[in-house]
């Protein structure tokens, strides 16, 4: 793979796994922080419960882009390693178009319901009324940080490199 795109490669995968990183950082604090308030204070966090969510599809998405340049997502490696290596080239391929196609749409999918969401100033139907730009906002990022990654791998996959 060129050098630019390895060094894009680098960057995405960092950037989603600082971003995973934080999220459930952000999660464990504010997990802990409800969990105290409950037995201390008798009640909870009003807020912990619609952000402990955004936080976990926040770590899943952006957790997911690093995972896939990592080559450590779950793979069928029985059949793929019984495949001839010309068809096992072919089935990365096809399995790489699948991928990027998916996270493009996904892409496109929640950025299109963050702007829905800003045009309508839509809030969330919890007690903080968090506008709910920001969290699709968040995961339509994920999503582009993920076609990145399923981008360099559709790249490698046309060179013949093993993704």
């Amino acid at each position: 793979m060129s050098t630019f795109l390895t060094l894009i490669n680098r960057m995405v995968s960092r950037l989603s796994l600082v971003f995973a990183g934080l999220s459930i950082a952000l999660l464990f604090i504010l997990s802990l922080s409800e969990i105290i308030a409950r037995n201390i204070f008798g009640s909870g966090i009003d807020l912990a419960q619609e952000y402990m969510g955004y936080l976990v599809a926040n770590a899943f998405i952006m957790g997911s882009g690093w995972t896939l340049a990592q080559d450590g997502h779950i793979r069928i490696s029985l059949l793929i390693d019984r495949f001839p290596p010309h068809l096992s080239r072919v089935f990365d391929l096809w399995a790489s178009t699948l991928g990027l196609g998916l996270s493009i749409y996904m892409t496109h999918a929640m950025t299109d319901y963050a702007l829905q969401s800003l045009e309508r100033h839509e809030t969330s139907y919890f007690p903080s009324a968090t506008a709910l730009v920001w969290p699709q906002g968040v995961l339509a990022f994920g999503f582009t940080l993920l076609c990145f990654s399923f981008l360099s791998r559709f790249i490698k996959a046309i060179q013949g490199e093993k993704a």
